[in-house]
């Protein structure tokens, strides 16, 4: 398994290097006898942000006229460090030249006319146009009929299961419905004390909640966005099945800033039989998987409800550059946006972390193909891209979903009924819309 996996890891390289010369050969003058520098701020950390920093390496290598100076400003998650970042070098007017951002916080950047507009350098590129990205990728950067980030690391919302736990429960596959996900979980959920596995671990996380409330019919907010709409037992149901769960020894949820990675862990060590992450936890899963799940895990689609269509928010980070640099400079960064954003590089960060490729043509290379026939998994994601579904994005929305985060957290890790704290949350809400 190793030697295969070193193999394909080789055979990525070895296509990352043929994209960088393609890449490199992009027309761009610069004169200078000096690199011109870049600044870019990221918010992945771990083995994703060595990488990161790798492939700014293998950039830098090959394109000397330019040098990207690569620093991690903490995660890049709506309202997080690097985002907290953004702004006091937004308003100090120093910000870097390219950023990682997360999908749902670009509003406020682009409604303050902080970032560049990016369709002029989109038109004439040879593979970031709008009809090479994969559906939906671009929904999250688009203002008022421009463009102002494309993907990077993407994902969406999945359901992780324990195919081992499944078969001994006599459980056929994964569950399509939150209704189903519970009369599931109570047939996996067995044994007692420090040896006791649940059936369900859910994330305490708003992104999951915006697909339960948007796969039932609610919505979040009016049409004005003035108003929040959660309050409502249509748009409460999926909330209600995982309390219910969760009270009756059925589920278990972890709690603080580790709380995803924990639940992660969990999984992998066989302790829970399903939850619900992202796309990006497959790299983790399989290098924590105890022997027992390390071949008897799989992914699906995030549960829906009967007679609705199924919403998966986007989710991850995109690419932005942001205004008032030199020319010399945004044009520089471009190159840089541009050489992330080509296949050969997408598809080498969709292999080593699990997001989605953005562009179409990294599902057309070779070794890429080869490495979604040895890992079926990633196919989920990909194929859940035709469920993405637009957010009701204004500028207040980080700081709601931060609201929606606090009431999660009271329900999920203190059991507190749900309807009482959802309507204290979108009473918060409207208070500031």
């Amino acid at each position: 398994m190793r030697g295969r996996q070193r193999g394909l890891v080789a055979a990525s390289t070895g296509v990352l290097v043929a994209g960088v010369l393609i890449a490199a050969s992009a027309p761009l003058t610069l004169a200078q006898s000096a690199p011109v520098q870049v600044s870019f701020y990221y918010g992945v950390g771990g083995r994703l942000g060595k990488l990161v920093q790798s492939m700014v390496a293998t950039f830098n290598r090959t394109h000397p006229h330019i040098k990207v100076v690569a620093s991690y400003e903490g995660s890049y998650t709506g309202g997080g460090p690097e985002q907290q970042k953004l702004e006091l070098a937004m308003a100090a007017g120093a910000p870097p030249a390219v950023a990682q951002m997360e999908v749902h916080s670009i509003r406020p950047f682009t409604a303050a006319h902080a970032l560049v507009a990016l369709n002029k350098f989109m038109n004439r590129s040879p593979h970031d146009k709008v009809s090479d990205f994969m559906p939906g990728m671009l929904l999250s950067g688009e203002y008022h009929g421009l463009y102002y980030a494309v993907p990077f690391n993407r994902s969406v919302p999945l359901l992780y299961y324990n195919t081992a736990m499944f078969k001994a429960a006599h459980i056929s596959g994964p569950p399509t419905t939150w209704q189903q996900l519970a009369a599931d979980a109570k047939k996996l959920t067995h044994g007692s004390g420090a040896s006791k596995v649940y059936g369900y671990e859910p994330i305490v996380q708003w992104w999951q909640w915006e697909s339960e409330v948007l796969s039932n019919g609610g919505k979040i907010f009016n049409h004005a966005g003035t108003k929040a709409l959660f309050a409502t037992p249509q748009a409460e149901l999926g909330t209600l099945i995982q309390y219910q769960l969760l009270k009756d020894g059925y589920a278990r949820a972890n709690s603080g800033s580790h709380m995803w990675g924990d639940t992660v862990a969990d999984f992998a060590a066989g302790k829970t039989a399903m939850y619900d992450g992202s796309a990006a936890d497959m790299g983790s899963i399989q290098a924590e998987a105890a022997p027992s799940v390390k071949n008897h895990w799989a992914a699906a689609l995030l549960p829906g409800f009967p007679n609705h269509r199924l919403v998966l928010p986007p989710g991850g980070g995109n690419l932005v550059l942001f205004a008032k640099q030199p020319k010399a400079v945004i044009n520089a960064a471009w190159t840089f946006v541009e050489w992330l954003t080509a296949a050969p590089q997408q598809a080498y960060w969709s292999e080593h972390t699990g997001y989605m490729p953005g562009v179409k043509a990294a599902l057309n290379i070779p070794s890429y193909k080869a490495y979604l026939a040895s890992h079926p998994q990633l196919r989920v994601p990909i194929e859940g891209l035709k469920y993405q579904g637009v957010m009701p994005l204004n500028r207040h929305y980080i700081q709601v979903m931060g609201y929606v985060q606090e009431g999660m957290t009271e329900i999920f890790n203190e059991l507190k009924p749900v309807a009482p704290v959802i309507a204290q949350v979108a009473k918060r809400a409207d208070g500031i819309l």
